[in-house]
């Protein structure tokens, strides 16, 4: 569903990279299964790349601390 989405509009990164396997020869199928296995692919680093965000952010911060009023 995700994969069809993303083929009907012009401009998405979905569309430029089934473009871009039609490009190499591949079939309408062929490359519309290639664009399926990397929409997941996708999603899961825009996953990893939030949880180091979320590591990297300060946690159990006083309020004094973020203050400015550290002892």
């Amino acid at each position: 569903m995700t994969a069809v989405s993303q083929i009907r509009y012009p401009n998405t990164p979905g569309r430029v990279y089934y473009d871009k396997k039609r490009g190499e020869g591949k079939t309408k199928k062929e490359a519309l299964r290639a664009l399926k296995r990397r929409i997941p692919d996708t999603v899961y680093q825009h996953l990893v790349v939030a949880r180091n965000r979320a590591r990297e952010t300060p946690r159990n911060v006083s309020v004094t601390c973020v203050a400015g009023f550290a002892s």
